[in-house]
């Protein structure tokens, strides 16, 4: 039992607090809610402070570059979206000898 709980409290709970806050924010963006920005941002705060806390230089600089990419999605998502192109007929004339289209 005792290795359970230092398990879970062996990062200060900050990994298990990162990976609730990153499957939640990750599943609101995929639902179309921006909020999602900000739960995945404080995902990756965690993961930031468990990678300094446990040594990890190549998870330090992982979530470091996941927070701006978090901002960054998160101030751009009102902009406007491009619009889709339409794909147009073919009009007169064959395409290599199919009449069809």
């Amino acid at each position: 039992m005792q290795d359970i709980v230092h398990a879970v409290l062996r990062y200060y709970g900050l990994d298990w607090l990162s990976m609730t806050t990153g499957l939640t924010g990750s599943f609101m963006i995929s639902n179309r809610d921006k909020r999602g920005f900000i739960l995945s941002g404080m995902s990756c705060i965690c993961g930031l402070s468990v990678a300094i806390l446990s040594g990890q230089t190549g998870f330090i600089a992982y979530n470091a570059i996941l927070i701006s990419i978090m901002c960054r999605g998160f101030l751009n998502w009102d902009k406007a979206q491009p619009q889709p192109v339409r794909a147009r007929a073919i009009r007169g004339g064959s395409h290599r000898g199919d009449s069809r289209l």
